[in-house]
């Protein structure tokens, strides 16, 4: 059976932030939120939501983040770490397919994809992603379609 703690860093997400924890919370236990230096309300708004949030006094960038909150999930009895954005690129309610997969137990971890659309993001992010992509591909022998 599969066990989720969810991980979600965020910059900056105030407008975000809660609805990603709740429809989070809906699968995973706990929830947590990586407050990467935001000046915004990013924190209050994801603990009013019922995450457990870590932050960072000032930007350390996402791998740092990400690195925080591994540090925390991976002291919690969970089968899996689930990594979301918070700024709703990642569907919560799309968890479940990804459970789903975890539980055939084809691998040791896995990876949803984001639909990416030139018109839908900006165009330095759209092709930061899919060059990073082609990267990670590369680098681990298998396609990957979306590195995020």
């Amino acid at each position: 059976m599969v066990t989720l703690c969810a991980l979600i860093a965020a910059f900056n997400e105030e407008a975000n932030v809660a609805d990603v924890v709740k429809g989070t919370a809906l699968h995973a236990s706990p929830v947590v939120v990586v407050d990467d230096g935001s000046t915004d309300d990013t924190a209050a708004r994801a603990r009013d939501a019922g995450a457990i949030v870590l932050s960072h006094e000032q930007n350390r960038g996402k791998g740092c983040a990400i690195r925080t909150g591994l540090k925390y999930a991976l002291k919690q009895d969970r089968s899996h770490v689930l990594f979301l954005d918070a700024d709703l690129q990642h569907d919560p309610a799309e968890i479940p397919r990804l459970v789903a997969r975890a539980e055939q137990s084809r691998g040791d971890f896995v990876i949803g994809e984001r639909e990416f659309r030139r018109d839908a993001m900006p165009a330095a992010r759209f092709h930061a992603n899919v060059i990073g992509s082609a990267i990670l591909s590369r680098f681990i022998g298998a396609d990957v379609a979306d590195s995020q």
